[in-house]
């Protein structure tokens, strides 16, 4: 690793109390929104089957 690199991990935790409550909130609702996807796949390959 080049000495003058910087890597994700070190920037979130280097960035003030704000920019992690964002960063945090917004990989909430990213992961949430990633399970409401998955949910609604299986709610309709069910409905297909069940037809």
């Amino acid at each position: 690793m080049i000495s003058g690199q910087i890597n994700i991990i070190q920037m979130v935790g280097n960035a003030g109390l704000m920019v992690q409550m964002v960063l945090f909130l917004l990989l909430f609702f990213s992961i949430t929104s990633w399970a409401i996807i998955f949910i609604k796949y299986l709610y309709i390959r069910r409905a297909f089957k069940e037809s």
